[in-house]
């Protein structure tokens, strides 16, 4: 039993239990401290068992706090722990996430290969026939190649495609390819080589009409006017109504190649803006990725018909070899800049021009010389340029229908389905679209569908 002693000093009680635990307030103690004790009442103090339990106490409350730190510190390191081992799960949860991605993307690409492993009858655009295990990988791995302008690669593949497999139903798509890689490489003797067996061979395949003209292009890039106009007639007698011939307008013409074109218009301050109302309507026929429409005031300048109202535009023909009013400094090179800006801030080097040198107005940025000189400045100029390495990743400028007459360029047209009422020449159009007929530009317009012998669908308001 604990047995309990009472002490009395000025008006205070202290109870000291003797047992397991002996509990003291530190307010008594403190009271206690600061009184007076009657020589009896100090004897407490001397007492070796009060001393020592007090030291006990002493002793208890330091290991007591001593233990509380560790613990404290325990916890703090467990709260580390924590925070660490939630990071690394959340880590290995999204390695988890990838793994799985990348395991599907695997067991689909094995679905795909396997499923090339036997022998099996496809038709392709018409060609029927077995297609043998790897054939139409080989295939399709040629042409990624060359939708990604790696047109060395493409040309190897495609040449190793016709090789390994000569009875293939893709052999003819395979020829028209490697003719097109060959014409992009500027390989124009190989082109006309590889499309003329693909025609030669395949006559009622739905792309000798594409065939044809890019022959003919070759035709005219490697300056034999007369073998290209042979061909574009053939095109025109032979197809009259192939939706695959709908190039005069470029964009149609880069598409067929296998380009996905970006069409730029700009409105440089000229006198009216019905050609710009135009070519968004007619980009958005053909379906063109982007059809971007720059504001850029060359009426700061002057100097030109086009753009400066003190002039007045002529209405009857200049000079012989007189370049006329209506020629805009610089215009064409402005206009060319961007499009090169253009076309290297999105990675293409293509790059499609609608100059003509036949029936024009004598304008220097339409010859077929200031065209290769632009492109030699193109890959001199810019950072792509500088760092091209190949043939292949270099600019290149065409202008397909530069050595063509514009009767020429109109028949071509209208066998595509081109509606040129749609289109606008006029140098002073009205703001309805309306040609006033009697500017150089309508007056060989006019001239052009005279000669070639069709009805003039322009639209008039003179």
């Amino acid at each position: 039993m604990p047995v309990t002693t009472r002490f009395t000093a000025s008006g205070f009680t202290i109870t000291k239990s003797l047992g397991t635990n002996i509990l003291l307030s530190a307010l008594v103690l403190a009271a206690v401290a600061s009184t007076c004790f009657t020589p009896k009442a100090w004897a407490l103090f001397e007492d070796d068992d009060a001393r020592k339990a007090i030291l006990d106490l002493r002793k208890s409350l330091a290991a007591t706090q001593s233990a509380t730190a560790e613990l404290q510190n325990q916890l703090e390191k467990l709260k580390t722990d924590n925070a660490q081992l939630r990071g690394r799960v959340e880590m290995m949860e999204k390695q988890a996430e990838e793994l799985l991605a990348k395991q599907k993307t695997y067991y689909q690409d094995l679905d795909s290969r396997l499923s090339h492993l036997e022998p099996r009858t496809v038709e392709v655009e018409g060609i029927t026939g077995s297609v043998q295990p790897g054939e139409k990988i080989l295939y399709d791995e040629a042409l990624k190649a060359f939708q990604a302008s790696k047109l060395k690669i493409a040309d190897a593949d495609f040449s190793n495609f016709l090789r390994k497999y000569p009875t293939s139903p893709y052999l003819p798509l395979a020829l028209f390819w490697l003719g097109n890689t060959k014409y992009a490489l500027k390989d124009y003797s190989g082109a006309i080589t590889q499309l003329q067996a693909f025609v030669k061979r395949f006559p009622k395949h739905p792309r000798v009409p594409a065939a044809l003209l890019t022959i003919a292009n070759c035709q005219l890039e490697s300056g034999n006017k007369t073998a290209a106009r042979k061909t574009f007639n053939e095109i025109i007698n032979d197809y009259p109504d192939s939706e695959a011939l709908d190039s005069t307008t470029l964009l149609a013409l880069a598409k067929q190649l296998g380009y996905a074109p970006y069409a730029l218009s700009v409105s440089y301050g000229q006198k009216h803006s019905s050609e710009i109302n135009a070519a968004k309507q007619i980009a958005a026929e053909i379906g063109v990725v982007r059809h971007e429409v720059i504001d850029i005031d060359l009426t700061r300048f002057g100097g030109s018909a086009l753009t400066d109202h003190n002039l007045i535009v002529p209405t009857t023909p200049g000079l012989a070899n007189e370049i006329p009013i209506t020629y805009v400094p610089a215009r064409n090179t402005i206009l060319l800049s961007l499009a090169l800006g253009w076309a290297e801030a999105l990675g293409g080097l293509d790059i499609f021009y609608g100059a003509n040198s036949v029936d024009y107005s004598g304008y220097p940025d339409c010859r077929p010389e200031y065209v290769k000189s632009f492109e030699v400045m193109a890959n001199l100029a810019t950072k792509a340029g500088v760092e091209s390495h190949a043939q292949e990743t270099r600019f290149r400028v065409h202008a397909p229908i530069i050595d063509l007459t514009k009767a020429e360029i109109i028949r071509l047209g209208l066998t595509l389905g081109i509606d040129y009422a749609k289109t606008v020449s006029c140098y002073q159009a009205n703001s309805a679209g309306e040609a006033c007929g009697v500017c150089e530009s309508c007056r060989l317009r006019k001239i052009g569908f005279a000669q070639a012998e069709v009805a003039d669908p322009t639209r008039y308001w003179l």
